[in-house]
């Protein structure tokens, strides 16, 4: 008995001295308020604590236009993550028994191999921004190496998983010999195939890599004439993602190693266009009750708490490119699509299983050869897939987290009575929470628009919402005519962030 009362003051404690940023009130800055500075100036205060912060910090500063910073806390958010990996992290939890009693949402949090990913493509990106493309170079080059080795990190993972588990399983039947813990592995099996069916539609995604990040590193390889690497991460963003658009892409890189062999007359330049659209799937809480099963046939019911993750968000279906030299060509055309213009549509999967298909249309003028656009991916899959790896071990940790405090406090009932059976209620109903953090503003979508340049005042449209202008001149006003040009546009609900960079040309 003094073992269970110095465990229940340990986790107190430690859930006292847990410092951790609302990540709602994020949200709300972020998502509702469209208040980017706003949000970074918050975010800024956590990015000591942990990865997450740290992560957010670093995205938002990218956004803010505070890029050296940005490099900075995306380092630091690199640090935390590779820290907290190493230290194999869900071999922490449940080892003793003050971490059972505790939620896993104490416990500091390591990331995903996804938001890892993104570390190193933002800070590309930022260094692309501050012309300094040799880093950006190799922030590319660890982004894919990190999802190059997604294989063997996830193969370790679910192993290490399925070792924790029965480890716990073990430990737990040893601390409560009492309970039948056959009952209790078969009840989050039902769980999972009850709550969580919606995610079998993933397990035929190829994998866990993103075609939106090797897709860009192939674009700015591409533009710094290293034609062989780039073919490469092309290749790979079309064998994944199965967009014949990729292939124009590759056109352009044959055409630009001839013109590196001899043929000087090819010039044209290019301007890409990367757009996030949208909110990542967040997880949200699930309340379920469930029956503890004694092996003196006593049944004692007790409440479990899950994450369960919802669709995202999409904030705009549609977009288009007009310029100004074909704004009535534009008029003209949207009511006969079919015949005049390109167009190509996605699907954009919710995660409820009541939800139904939206088709996403894209049109661009002119012509296919000048106007190019396509959604590349969709984070629900990747997301949805990590997420499913660690299911078993979520569920089945948070049953025998919820199914001891009720046990102790059924205990605490007998030895103590009612205030036994009271300070045990109160303390299962602090420390029973799903541990639902994740990164809140990363986008749902990644939409590629590829406009072969040419002198003219282009606008996009989100749902036939002006979202951003842009104009391609000589002069360099905004983007240069003669040079490949990056534009790198974060669409919100009532907000359009932008970062533009015109490419000094590799001789």
């Amino acid at each position: 008995m003094q073992n269970i009362f110095l465990a229940i003051i340990f986790a107190f404690l430690f859930n006292a001295c847990a410092s951790m940023g609302d990540i709602e009130k994020l949200d709300n800055l972020y998502f509702q308020n469209n208040d980017i500075s706003t949000s970074y100036n918050y975010s800024l205060k956590y990015s000591d604590d942990d990865f997450l912060w740290a992560f957010q910090s670093g995205i938002l500063g990218l956004q803010n236009n505070d890029l050296s910073q940005s490099i900075e806390l995306l380092d630091k958010s690199e640090a935390f993550f590779e820290s907290v990996n190493a230290q194999n992290g869900f071999n922490i939890a449940l080892k003793t028994l003050a971490s059972i009693l505790v939620s896993n949402g104490m416990f500091e949090y390591s990331g995903n191999l996804y938001e890892a990913v993104f570390i190193n493509h933002y800070k590309a990106l930022a260094y692309i921004m501050l012309e300094d493309y040799a880093k950006a170079r190799v922030e590319f080059n660890r982004a894919n190496d990190r999802q190059r080795r997604s294989r063997d990190f996830f193969a370790n993972k679910i192993d290490e998983i399925n070792t924790t588990i029965q480890q716990n399983k073990t430990e737990y039947s040893n601390k409560v010999s009492d309970l039948n813990m056959s009952a209790l592995s078969s009840t989050a099996d039902s769980i999972i195939m009850q709550h969580y069916s919606n995610l079998d539609r993933f397990r035929a995604y190829d994998g866990y890599v993103n075609p939106f990040i090797a897709y860009v590193s192939g674009i700015f390889f591409l533009t710094q004439n290293d034609f062989d690497k780039a073919n490469d991460l092309l290749k790979q963003a079309y064998a994944i993602s199965q967009k014949s658009e990729i292939i124009e892409d590759l056109e352009i890189l044959e055409s630009r190693k001839n013109r590196s062999s001899g043929d000087k007359n090819n010039t044209q330049s290019y301007t890409w266009i990367l757009l996030e659209d949208g909110r990542i799937p967040k997880k949200d809480e699930i309340s379920i009750d469930l029956p503890l099963f004694f092996l003196n046939k006593n049944t004692l019911f007790f409440n479990i708490a899950l994450p369960k993750l919802d669709g995202g968000k999409v904030f705009h279906n549609n977009y288009f490119i007009e310029s100004k030299k074909y704004a009535n060509l534009m008029q003209n055309v949207e009511s006969r699509v079919e015949s005049s213009t390109y167009s190509h549509s996605t699907q954009n999967i919710q995660s409820s299983a009541e939800s139904n298909i939206e088709t996403s249309t894209y049109f661009y003028t002119h012509s296919k050869a000048q106007f190019n656009g396509f959604e590349i991916n969709n984070l629900e899959s990747i997301i949805s897939n990590e997420f499913s790896i660690e299911l078993p071990y979520i569920v089945l940790t948070s049953i025998i987290s919820s199914s001891y405090k009720a046990y102790l406090q059924n205990l605490l009932g007998e030895k103590l009575g009612i205030l036994g059976s009271i300070g045990g209620a109160i303390f299962s109903k602090a420390t029973s929470n799903a541990d639902t953090r994740s990164s809140r503003i990363l986008p749902l979508r990644f939409i590629i628009f590829r406009i072969k340049n040419q002198k003219n005042d282009f606008s996009i449209y989100g749902d036939n919402k002006l979202i951003y202008n842009f104009s391609l001149n000589e002069a360099c006003n905004h983007l240069c005519l003669n040079t490949d040009n990056i534009i790198y546009l974060r669409i919100l609900q009532n907000n359009t962030i932008s970062l533009t960079h015109s490419i000094r040309r590799k001789k």
